[in-house]
């Protein structure tokens, strides 16, 4: 089985705009937007344990 990331970030947000969730365009990874925990964390994240680059074909 392939697993297949889209080539931009995928954000999910309400019907007033609001972002409830973005898909990590890194890893895959499903990030819920709440507070002290977020797509710039978890972006943050990446660099600092240097897996920013973990799949060769998303860099």
């Amino acid at each position: 089985m392939d697993l297949v990331f889209p080539k931009e970030t995928i954000t999910i947000r309400t019907d007033e705009g609001l972002v409830l969730m973005r898909i990590c365009d890194i890893c895959g990874a499903a990030v819920v937007e709440a507070v002290d925990t977020d797509y710039a964390y978890h972006r943050e994240w990446h660099d600092k344990t240097g897996s920013r680059n973990w799949l060769p074909s998303r860099r």
